[in-house]
């Protein structure tokens, strides 16, 4: 479900404290990416592993829990079992 319209974006406050530095870690996935973070490198938490995230102008007005991921994609190929004849 998307935000209401008539609620402001939500923006970390640690995140413009920490503007100056190459790489800033994030644990909260609900912030909204802005203009003013384009070309920062981000870490996010998703529970499990960090995820390494290069913000560019073609992810932005996105949060940043859509890149880093909870849940595992299951695949259903069957194994490849030969037998002997």
């Amino acid at each position: 479900m998307s935000r209401s319209a008539w609620k402001p974006l939500f923006i970390h406050p640690l995140i413009h404290e920490n503007l100056m530095s190459s790489s800033i870690t994030l644990q909260n996935r609900a912030t909204t990416i802005t203009k003013k973070i384009v070309g920062k490198t981000f870490n996010i938490y998703n529970g499990i592993i960090w995820y390494s995230v290069q913000v560019t102008d073609e992810i932005k007005a996105q949060s940043f829990g859509q890149f880093a991921p909870t849940r595992i994609r299951l695949s259903r190929k069957r194994p490849n079992i030969k037998t002997k004849k």
